[in-house]
């Protein structure tokens, strides 16, 4: 990527808290910060990523088509120590080369899921260098009213559904072992955003608008029944007898269910988030 192309992406990333087109349309991308790399200095671009065990990230150093590596994988090589953005979070991290069984055991699930990575191997001599991200510290993007944050982290779940969606559609009949990481980690993340707003966020509206008491207790209900659809969702990807037909029906279900209650939590809580800020 041009470097006059790389800033504009990383801008309009940015800008649009995890979206973007052109090129990375449809892949999950961070954008991915690396320094005292072999030659010098600080790389900022965007990466596709791949979820791996537990929610950890998993970048792919693909080659190019002339069999170059890409910049940042030497960059971790010179300092593991790197930067992730995901549009709402920063991530510091330390960067480890997997090797072995492990790095080919990964290389497998990807190339499931990653049209035209078997081409992109037959570039090199040696294997696809798979690097995995351990988190040392995560923290807020930036300083913004609460409920534009909460926009923002819904758009990055309807994102992941979407994407989840198309994966299982375009698989064959056997769900792919990558496509049940890819359920699994969603199905934590979206369980871990409704458990800090059921003990952290509702309480605080409680106590500023308790005019609001009904509809956070509705809100409360709508994760109660969410969360049961999530967990019926997490059982059919855990199973490998399940086929993906099984789990786009469950996704379908879910995805719609989802987007109805964050489309209403959005409605009656974004205002008053944002409000929140000043006090």
């Amino acid at each position: 990527m041009a470097l006059d192309d790389n800033e504009r992406a990383v801008a309009e990333f940015r800008a649009s808290r995890g979206g973007l087109g052109g090129p990375f349309a449809g892949a999950r991308i961070v954008v991915l910060t690396t320094g005292r790399g072999a030659a010098g200095g600080t790389l900022v671009q965007p990466v596709a990523f791949h979820y791996g065990e537990k929610g950890s990230l998993l970048l792919a150093a693909v080659p190019a088509d002339d069999g170059t590596l890409p910049e940042w994988y030497g960059n971790v090589l010179a300092d593991p120590r790197v930067s992730v953005e995901t549009g709402t979070a920063v991530i510091e991290a330390d960067a480890r080369p997997l090797t072995g069984w492990e790095r080919d055991t990964v290389y497998a699930q990807l190339a499931e899921v990653t049209p035209g990575l078997h081409e992109k191997q037959r570039l090199l001599a040696g294997p696809i260098p798979i690097v995995a991200l351990r988190t040392r510290s995560r923290a807020r993007l930036a300083a913004e009213p609460w409920g534009d944050e909460l926009k923002a982290v819904h758009d990055g779940f309807r994102r992941e559904l979407a994407l989840i969606r198309e994966e299982i559609a375009a698989g064959g009949p056997k769900l792919a072992a990558q496509l049940r990481v890819n359920c699994l980690t969603a199905c934590a993340m979206l369980h871990r955003h409704h458990v800090t707003e059921d003990d952290e966020v509702f309480p605080k509206i409680d106590r500023l608008h308790p005019e609001l008491a009904g509809a956070v207790r509705g809100l409360r209900d709508e994760h109660r029944r969410l969360a049961e659809l999530v967990g019926r969702l997490q059982d059919l990807a855990a199973d490998e007898t399940s086929g993906s037909a099984a789990v786009l029906a469950e996704v379908d279900g879910l995805t719609a269910e989802i987007e109805a209650h964050l489309d209403r939590e959005e409605e009656r809580l974004v205002p008053v988030l944002n409000a929140l800020k000043t006090k």
